[in-house]
């Protein structure tokens, strides 16, 4: 499997586990402000660093924790997942090596290869999915099922 296919496939895994939360966020009624808060940051984070790949300042590093509503966070996670596609479907295999240079929180220059990049984007993100799980699971008749194999063998279940 090439870098490419395996970074797409990923971002699919990615993209499944952010709905499955959603999902059930939508059949409470009331999701919990830190819940909102923590689905809130993994999007943020990814449209920080789909601004730094794009070389522009957009989302102001201060701004990294935000508490939107449901709603908002159903808009902003199809439209980041989107453009997080298309940029992985969009590199040949050399550009994962590409060096991006950005200055962090503190001030500091760094440089960091593109592909480590986006390794941290899918880590980060299941980390707070499972604790988004720990959060909302006590408030769910059975808990979810958020891990990679799930993805993997939940089109293989639904088809026996």
């Amino acid at each position: 499997m090439s870098l490419c296919a395996h970074f797409v496939r990923l971002y699919e895994f990615d993209h499944w586990a952010n709905q499955r939360i959603i999902s059930v966020m939508e059949t409470l009624d009331v999701v919990p402000e830190k819940s909102l808060g923590r689905m809130s940051h993994i999007i943020r984070a990814q449209e920080f660093w789909m601004s730094r790949f794009a070389g522009a300042p957009a989302v102001d590093p201060n701004d990294l924790f935000p508490v939107w509503p449901l709603d908002e966070i159903k808009a902003r996670i199809g439209s980041v997942t989107e453009r997080l596609h298309g940029l992985i479907r969009s590199y040949e295999e050399l550009d994962f090596d590409r060096e991006v240079r950005f200055r962090t929180r503190e001030g500091d220059e760094v440089v960091t290869q593109l592909y480590e990049i986006l390794f941290h984007l899918i880590t980060h993100g299941a980390h707070h999915r499972g604790q988004l799980a720990s959060d909302l699971n006590p408030l769910l008749e059975k808990p979810m099922w958020l891990d990679m194999m799930a993805f993997f063998l939940e089109p293989r279940m639904a088809r026996s």
